[in-house]
């Protein structure tokens, strides 16, 4: 099930925001890789942009929802820095988000799935440190 219609799909986040950035020089790449994430139709965002969308707080309402369709194939998905960054992603984005519209439903179905697959973050080949980390913030999400 995708959370998002297919008319979204289609546009890009400047499209759906109505808020076209100009192409200027950028103070720092990662301005530069927002700058083309938005110029991306949401279909055609890799995992990567995802997670950078995510941590970034950039249009959650969009990214949060694709994020979640990808975790239900791999609930530790590696989007270029280890296992679980999109997960981790997500479970950071601050409390007001899924308290609202949406978002509520999203944090019931990213809690369910969480919880089905908890064995997945122990297994996973990362540090302890970070699968700490995962844990420690999938608690603190649950919490709130």
């Amino acid at each position: 099930m995708s959370y998002l219609n297919e008319n979204l799909i289609d546009r890009t986040l400047e499209e759906i925001e109505n808020d076209y950035w100009k192409n200027i020089s950028f103070p720092t790449g990662l301005v530069e890789k927002v700058f083309l994430i938005r110029k991306k139709k949401l279909k055609d965002l890799l995992q990567e942009d995802l997670r950078l969308m995510l941590s970034q707080k950039m249009g959650l309402n969009y990214a949060v929802p694709l994020a979640i369709d990808v975790l239900k194939n791999n609930l530790m998905t590696d989007a270029g820095i280890y296992e679980g960054d999109i997960l981790e992603s997500l479970l950071k984005i601050p409390s007001e988000f899924w308290k609202n519209g949406n978002g509520k439903q999203l944090a019931i179905d990213l809690k369910n799935m969480v919880e089905s697959q908890y064995e997945k973050i122990s297994l996973a080949e990362i540090s302890e440190e970070i699968k700490n980390g995962i844990v420690k913030t999938y608690v603190d999400f649950k919490n709130h």
